[in-house]
């Protein structure tokens, strides 16, 4: 036990004095900084005086020795002399009479040292010339571009130092003027190396030249050098300014001078609105619509580029046709539509370029109209068709964009009267273009908050594919188009891969005018205010029926009539659709012959079922278990909940 006790009192002896050294030790280490308390500046060999020309090197001694920082920065105050000193303390004396050199600390404590030293004039023997730096002049340019630097003697001449730093023996410094003389004769037309000699001017009193030290030269080289190209000048093919998708056009690099030594360019595109690749012999292939510029890059180190800005445009194609192709029971009354996918010179739709004939026979008479903005010629018969008669209608690929651009190959489709029989009664069917290649079609978005169920396309424009939510969608690789669980058909929007932002733009816009159409129509006797918008119940024949309040459908309505029978409803006010409440075909009805122009919001109730083709000018919204058998065209959105739309 006594053992035990001794080691216990032995380790905490060892403990006590491991602490008190750490503590000693960290004692030492947060001392604070020792700052310089005093400055004593002296000359080499304590001298107080030095010859005007000449240096003295100066001291500062520092105290206390072991100080933080230690370093000081020189300086000199004049007095009746002048002298200058360097980061290492020489002092060169540069006038007589008197100066301070001083030595400020660099620790931040503002301490500095002085000493007065006299420059005395210099009273030695002048010393040798001993050297002096090399001069150097290097020139740019070339005869063969005449871009000589230097054109003249005068030129090189004005260039040159007129005093040069001279080492003496006794290693003083003195400037000495110098001459330049045209020892070669300069010829900036000639290539050669042309030396300048210079002359000693007057020496300085502490300077004499008993060693014959050679005067300074400077040798100035002008180069024959090799023709570079000055301008380029770009151009294509027939001077066109577009190429077409897909497509290639070659260009042309018109490169001056002509005897440049190296007139070979490489080619490259720059994308703008548009992408195009080019190869190296200059062959242009329009990638995507827009403007390019196309650039040429001379090869031989001048760095001189030509361009020209290029429109890859694409070739026109008719976006939509109507009656369309193979139509059946079409109205003898019918005018033929063909609506393009951009804005043609309607100049080049001559009559022999619009066609309509009964297959097989000679062609119709008939006049063209184009409506600019909706892109669309249309082919007025003037006489009425022939009952179930099958016709050919061909627009011919000599029609063409403003640009010049033709389609690729003639368009051409057949479609079929009605018979006799089975003529439609009614209105004449409104043209929806392209906005027929969808099942829904919105502005500003389409929103499923449930189990939806929807046949055919959808799509929205302008806005882009996070404004349709709830579908879940998977891109396709090309980026072109979507796909959901919810959709059998594709998903479209804006910001998808062209062509898909282009194709919805002239689909909302054909929206927007059938929307217009179908408002003013007027081409069969218009029925105003039925049952002053309450039509639950109500049987509908063929027409145009018209109410300037809201429309409520409280239980079921009967549209009759036979399959090519057309019927206009003209909304001004809400469309409102009861829960369960159903729209009913009879006799043949078709719902892709119903037209549903609804100024305000269209509501189906839970459970309701609707016919046909319904254009709102703002939105519409389906509840759970609602079903449309049409399309559904909003202007600005679409609500679906858990709802079923199946397209015609």
């Amino acid at each position: 036990m006594n053992t035990r006790k001794k080691y216990r009192k032995l380790a905490m002896v060892i403990g006590i004095v491991a602490i008190l050294t750490f503590l000693w030790g960290c004692a030492e280490d947060l001392a604070p900084p020792i700052n310089v308390t005093g400055i004593t500046v002296t000359g080499e060999g304590d001298a107080l005086t030095v010859d005007d020309g000449s240096t003295l090197q100066m001291n500062a001694a520092v105290l206390p020795s072991d100080a933080f920082d230690s370093s000081a920065t020189w300086s000199v105050e004049e007095g009746t002399g002048f002298a200058t000193i360097s980061e290492s303390g020489l002092l060169s004396g540069t006038g007589v009479g008197t100066v301070t050199v001083i030595a400020s600390s660099n620790d931040g404590s503002s301490i500095t040292g002085s000493l007065v030293i006299t420059v005395t004039e210099f009273s030695s023997l002048p010393s040798p010339m001993a050297s002096f730096p090399t001069v150097t002049l290097i020139q740019t340019g070339d005869i063969a571009n005449d871009d000589v630097q230097y054109t003249t003697a005068v030129e090189v001449i004005a260039v040159l130092p007129i005093q040069i730093a001279v080492t003496l023996e006794d290693a003083r410094v003195v400037s000495v003027p110098i001459t330049w003389l045209d020892t070669d004769n300069y010829n900036a037309t000639v290539a050669a190396d042309y030396t300048f000699t210079a002359i000693w001017g007057t020496l300085p009193e502490s300077a004499n030249n008993d060693n014959d030290l050679l005067v300074p030269s400077v040798e100035l080289n002008v180069k024959e050098g090799v023709l570079l190209v000055d301008t380029i000048t770009v151009t294509s093919e027939g001077d066109a300014s577009e190429v077409i998708l897909d497509e290639t056009l070659q260009m042309v690099a018109n490169v001056l001078p002509l005897n440049a030594l190296n007139t070979s360019v490489a080619w490259s595109v720059e994308a703008v609105t548009g992408d195009a690749t080019i190869d190296q012999t200059g062959l242009l292939t329009g990638n995507s619509e827009g403007f390019v510029i196309v650039i040429a890059t001379a090869n031989d180190g001048s760095e001189v580029e030509g361009t020209l800005q290029i429109f890859v445009n694409m070739r026109p194609f008719i976006a939509s046709v109507f009656p369309e192709q193979d139509a059946e029971g079409v109205a003898i009354s019918t005018n033929i539509e063909v609506s393009f996918s951009e804005e043609m010179d309607s100049n080049t739709m001559l009559p022999v370029a619009f066609i309509v004939q009964p297959t097989g026979s000679a062609e119709i008479s008939g006049s063209i109209t184009y409506d600019e903005v909706n892109k669309t010629f249309t082919f007025d018969t003037d006489a009425d068709l022939l009952y179930d008669t099958e016709y050919t209608a061909t627009v011919k690929n000599t029609v063409t964009d403003y640009a010049g651009a033709t389609m690729l190959e003639d368009k051409v489709w057949t479609f079929t009267t009605a018979s006799n029989v089975l003529a439609g009664i009614g209105p004449a069917l409104i043209n929806l273009r392209t906005a027929s290649d969808f099942a829904i079609l919105a502005k500003s978005g389409i929103t499923t908050t449930g189990e939806t169920s929807i046949t055919g396309d959808i799509g929205v424009s302008p806005q882009s594919l996070v404004d349709m939510t709830g579908f879940s969608e998977t891109l396709s690789l090309d980026g072109t188009s979507a796909t959901s669980i919810y959709v059998t058909g594709k998903i479209y929007a804006s910001d998808m891969q062209a062509p898909t932002p282009s194709k919805l733009t002239a689909a909302i816009s054909d929206v927007e005018a059938a929307y217009v159409e179908a408002a003013g129509r007027a081409d069969y006797a218009v029925v105003s205010g039925t049952a002053g918008g309450i039509i639950g119940g109500l049987t509908f024949v063929p027409g145009i029926y018209k109410w300037d309040s809201v429309v409520t459908m409280a239980t079921d309505i009967t549209l009759q009539g036979g399959v090519n029978d057309v019927w206009i409803f003209q909304i001004s006010g809400d469309l409102t659709v009861s829960s369960g409440a159903k729209v009913v075909l009879v006799d043949g009805a078709q719902a892709k012959n119903i037209f549903w122009q609804v100024a305000e919001i269209v509501t189906l109730g839970s459970g309701a079922h609707f016919e046909g083709i319904v254009m709102s000018m703002t939105q519409i919204i389906m509840d759970t278990g609602a079903t449309v058998h049409g399309k559904l065209m909003a202007q600005t959105q679409v609500i679906l909940g858990a709802a079923a739309v199946t397209a015609l």
